[in-house]
């Protein structure tokens, strides 16, 4: 079992990241960006050096270095990345991810469609879980080559940028805000230190980065706005001094810390960017981007830009949303007009359907799997339980296809609607730029449109981390902080969706090995369901998918029982034992790809509880349960006229 006891060094003056003052000096226009790029190339070259010492380290462990010396030095080399994480990974995310410091987990190489190759985890958290592991000298082949990669990569980085960092100031603040999700999300969570657990002192070292480059720019917006500059440079110091005064992982407040300090100073970087008159990404781009820059509070609805990930055709959106209503909730859609989108997505359930798996339309058994919620399903780069649609619009094809779902053609579909006039003309006025209205084009995007709008970002939790009220109870609090803590919730559910969709990037979609039984009790086995790696898509059928399926969002999870893709629990609290115990491990399966950590938690049970209060708080379906009056009419004597809306069967 992995010691997971708190390593605790002095480290933060090792790497000299608290020189602020020598950042603050005047500046010409055109200079800041420059002086952050020098600083940062500075603090690469002691990364690299860093490195260097912690592979001549491995090499000698256990001989002539001593297992605390390893450990020091490997803290003090992810003390000197995090001094550079900020602008690092803003600038080389994939390097970051796939060689530098990575979830610790194999995966596929990226679009490689036919010779799949499975990329093995590689850097700074893997050595984490290496060298912190019980076991650390017998595994000292395996840190001694993990380390060379890194001091390759590490290398080759400082070799890059030799001649200096290309930065822009709106390059600089975008990075900053990010940073700032980044610690909050990843690195407070522990997600990034599995074995150390040292995500507090780090994280001090990522608010002073921020804080060192944020001063250079300081004498500039304190000539435009004095108070938001002494207000943010306060601000800064006083997130730095907190976290250093608060170091224990486990008891570390970081609900306090959210409200107290990274909301305010993501709003405070933002109007400082506004102030100085510098661009945002939107100024520069017509592209949507995940995070949308003019938001001032990481837990707002409109954080994400819905547009980036169900398509940037933007457009008469609000015609296509209420004609996609229309369209989730017809029966018209399926083979024989009796089973629609609603049917297994009903809004007094969340968009859920209150069985394990969703009853086959066909009344052959049932689906297969759980129908999970469409609230808040926009925020994916992969839909469905196993991840094998790559988009929102292009989920539908997999039911209309179905035999046991709507079990027809997009041929058949057409025919149908086009015998209605008014469906017709809804189609016509969500698209008037269409030649041909009712198309596979036309009926996939405005169900998308519809689910595009079903966001659901305003629970009392959401209220509560934003400032808007103060009667969050004490169970909600506890259950947060244990969430993004003790019980390792948010290293897989990702604030602010809750769900798989990694942080600042919002690039990828995780999908998790944890090992679910097919049935509870004393006695259960694993479920045999194979997930992503039977989801049809050639580069993902390889064995360390095998049992794997999509992270989901737990907003509204108190409406959407029974839970995992089998529905084998009933009740919140048997979710929580089950991850509780270990996952699958913990039940004595036999799965060697388990990516759900297998040490039990170690939760008693007031913090089992907190932690459904938590996920209860982020209840709120206020406006999307809306369901259409009527349906659109056909020629009269039509038999479609008969159906009723959302269907039944």
């Amino acid at each position: 079992m992995r010691n997971r006891l708190r390593y605790i060094l002095p480290l933060i003056g090792i790497v000299g990241l608290g020189a602020v003052l020598s950042f603050r000096q005047p500046l010409t226009a055109d200079a800041p960006a420059a002086q952050v790029a020098g600083e940062m190339r500075s603090r690469l070259v002691t990364f690299e050096q860093e490195v260097q010492q912690l592979a001549r380290y491995a090499r000698q462990f256990p001989d002539t270095v001593s297992l605390a010396d390893l450990r020091r030095q490997h803290l003090a080399t992810r003390q000197a990345f995090k001094a550079f994480e900020v602008i690092g990974a803003y600038l080389d995310g994939e390097l970051v991810r796939d060689y530098i410091n990575g979830a610790p987990l194999p995966k596929v190489e990226r679009n490689v469609p036919s010779d799949i190759k499975i990329l093995s985890p590689e850097g700074l958290q893997v050595l984490d879980e290496l060298i912190f592991d019980d076991e650390a000298e017998g595994l000292r082949d395996e840190i001694n080559r993990k380390a060379e990669v890194l001091n390759t990569q590490a290398r080759a980085w400082a070799a890059e940028y030799q001649r200096g960092i290309p930065l822009t100031s709106r390059m600089v603040f975008e990075a900053s805000r990010a940073g700032l999700i980044r610690v909050f999300t990843q690195g407070l969570t522990g997600f990034d230190t599995p074995g150390s657990l040292q995500a507090v002192p780090e994280a001090a070292t990522v608010i002073r980065s921020i804080a060192g480059m944020m001063a250079i720019y300081e004498p500039s917006l304190a000539a435009t706005s004095p108070g938001l500059a002494d207000s943010l440079h306060q601000t800064l110091q006083a997130a730095a001094g907190y976290l250093d005064s608060h170091p224990d992982f486990e008891t570390f407040d970081r609900l306090y810390y959210v409200r107290t300090y990274i909301n305010p100073l993501y709003a405070m970087i933002g109007a400082a960017q506004a102030a100085l008159s510098i661009e945002t990404v939107h100024d520069v781009s017509r592209y949507p981007v995940p995070v949308q820059q003019a938001v001032r509070d990481i837990f707002s609805p409109d954080l994400l830009d819905r547009t980036y990930f169900a398509g940037p055709d933007a457009a008469y959106q609000s015609r296509r949303a209420e004609l996609g209503q229309l369209l989730f909730f017809d029966p018209v859609l399926s083979r024989d007009n009796t089973g629609s989108c609603a049917t297994c997505h009903q809004p007094g359930r969340a968009f859920t359907d209150g069985y394990p798996k969703s009853l086959a339309m066909n009344g052959d058994g049932d689906v297969g799997r759980n129908a999970p919620t469409v609230i808040d399903a926009v925020f994916a780069r992969r839909y469905f339980h196993d991840m094998r649609s790559e988009y929102l619009a292009s989920q539908i094809e997999h039911v209309i296809a179905n035999e046991k779902e709507f079990h027809t053609d997009y041929w058949q579909i057409f025919d149908k609607l086009n015998q209605s006039p008014e469906y017709v003309s809804l189609f016509k006025a969500a698209f008037p730029d269409q030649k041909q209205p009712v198309s596979r084009h036309t009926l996939t995007m405005s169900l998308a449109a519809y689910v595009q709008s079903l966001v659901s970002w305003n629970s009392p939790f959401d209220q509560y981390v934003r400032g808007e009220r103060e009667d969050l109870s004490p169970q909600a609090k506890l259950g947060f902080n244990l969430f993004m803590g003790k019980a390792a919730c948010g290293t897989c559910h990702f604030a602010p969706v809750f769900n798989g969709l990694v942080p600042p990037d919002y690039d990828d979609s995780e999908g998790e090995v944890l090992g679910v039984p097919a049935t509870p009790g004393k006695h259960p086995v694993l479920d045999p369901d194979l997930g992503r790696v039977a989801n049809g898509r050639l580069p993902e059928a390889v064995h360390i998918y095998k049992h794997a399926f999509k992270t989901p969002t737990v907003r509204n999870v108190a409406l959407t029982a029974p839970y995992m893709h089998n529905g084998v629990y009933q009740t919140l609290e048997e979710v929580v034992d089950f991850y509780n115990k270990g996952g699958g491990a913990g039940l004595g399966f036999d799965l060697p790809n388990q990516t759900l950590p297998p040490d039990p938690l170690g939760l008693n049970r007031r913090e089992v509880k907190a932690l459904v209060a938590f996920m209860e708080s982020l209840t709120d379906t206020t406006g999307l349960t809306a369901v259409p009056a009527r349906l659109p009419a056909f020629p009269e004597g039509s038999p479609l006229n008969t159906r009723t809306v959302g269907g039944g069967y």
